[in-house]
């Protein structure tokens, strides 16, 4: 192949070509229908601001949904089985816990993303080896969160039912036989649309390092909201 060939055929395949993302609407949709695919593109081009806000968006709008009302008669009830009377201002301090449960778990959302990002890349890139990077953690992070924060927006009117605004839709939603106590409490933590967003996770780290196979990241990062289930576990969830 000539000179004149080689700039032919280098012209024929654009840096832009090579590096494209599709629109961050497309990405919300393939986390869900086409992780590997996602997680393919955000390897070359590790996009996550975007992903992250709608995230973060979502999860407020989750607060904003859920009615007043369920967080006073949570405040109620935690007094009462405290021992102690319900305060006139009641109303009103449930309020400003639920403003503040909105400003708050936007943060949160951008918080827990970086941490968990710096979690990943402390795990697979320092300890194990991978070539992934805290960037390209982040934007397999930023996505696959998404997961959790739309099952929060499906699980909204489970709680609104059951008057209970902490309400998951877990492994241990699936097994009412078992007995209240600890086991029970763990498997109660267990989201399952947290579980998915873990599992696209593992797939996210498995694109990253080629000789890694997804069934490998997967069991690994499992470990993280198994972990935490089973410390959050021991003080009541």
């Amino acid at each position: 192949m000539d000179q004149s060939e080689t700039m032919d055929h280098a012209d024929s395949v654009s840096p832009l070509e090579a590096s494209e993302l599709p629109s961050l609407p497309t990405r919300v949709l393939n986390v869900f229908f086409s992780p590997g695919e996602l997680m393919a593109g955000l390897k070359d081009k590790p996009a996550w601001a975007g992903a992250l806000v709608v995230g973060a968006i979502l999860t407020v709008l989750s607060a904003i949904l859920l009615p007043a009302e369920i967080f006073e008669a949570a405040m109620r009830q935690s007094i009462l089985e405290r021992g102690g009377p319900a305060p006139d201002n009641l109303e009103t301090m449930a309020r400003f816990i639920r403003i503040g449960g909105m400003v708050g778990g936007g943060v949160f959302w951008f918080v827990m993303s970086a941490a968990m990002a710096g979690l990943l890349t402390l795990i697979f890139s320092f300890f194990l080896g991978d070539r992934g990077s805290y960037k390209q953690y982040l934007a397999v992070l930023a996505h696959a969160f998404l997961i959790s924060a739309v099952g929060t927006l499906a699980v909204l009117p489970l709680r609104i039912a059951a008057q209970d605004a902490s309400m998951l839709l877990s492994v241990g939603t699936l097994m009412p036989f078992l007995e209240d106590g600890y086991p029970m409490r763990v498997l109660r933590l267990l989201d399952l649309f947290g579980l998915w967003a873990w599992a696209v996770v593992g797939i996210g780290v498995a694109v990253m390092e080629p000789k890694r196979t997804v069934g490998s990241a997967i069991v690994i990062v499992m470990f993280i909201p198994v972990t935490m289930a089973l410390v959050f576990g021991i003080f009541g969830g």
